[in-house]
């Protein structure tokens, strides 16, 4: 009887051990699943910035929807986007929070140009429909309707 229980022990510690063990390789797999993503993210920023410097040297890349931007405007548009790119992939990293956010917004929207273009693109910028990215563009959507009281 003794052998048995000792046995029935060993195979209740076993099991809590192999059962430690692949939890531990799930959180292992979560971790590198979100590595993945923030690398994913970080190589669309970076070909995004490039494909902005191009824009900006030669205007004549410019796709149609960008080139409807007074010329004079376009630095400012490209900046613009630029940094609310670079708010969104901290906020997706989980690097910045909303009032941090809200505030960025609403300075970056003090200034006319960018104002206008957040106008004109908000509605419709980069977001997949995510809870997460809905509350994103409601923060910023928020700091553009409070910029507009500095606008007028």
């Amino acid at each position: 009887m003794t052998l048995s229980n000792v046995g029935q022990a060993y195979g209740a510690v076993s099991a809590l051990l192999s059962a430690l063990a692949l939890f531990g390789v799930m959180v292992s797999l979560a971790f590198q699943w979100r590595q993945n993503q923030i690398a994913l993210n970080l190589a669309v920023r970076e070909q995004q910035r490039a494909l902005v410097e191009m824009g900006i040297s030669n205007p004549e890349l410019l796709y149609s929807k960008i080139r409807d931007v007074e010329e004079k405007d376009l630095p400012m548009t490209q900046y613009a986007n630029l940094w609310m790119s670079h708010w969104k992939l901290l906020w997706d990293m989980r690097n910045i929070h909303e009032p941090h956010v809200s505030h960025l917004a609403y300075e970056l929207f003090k200034n006319d140009v960018a104002y206008a273009w957040w106008e004109k693109v908000g509605t419709h910028w980069n977001i997949d429909g995510s809870r997460r990215d809905r509350k994103f563009m409601e923060v910023v959507m928020e700091a553009h309707r409070e910029a507009s009281e500095h606008q007028r």
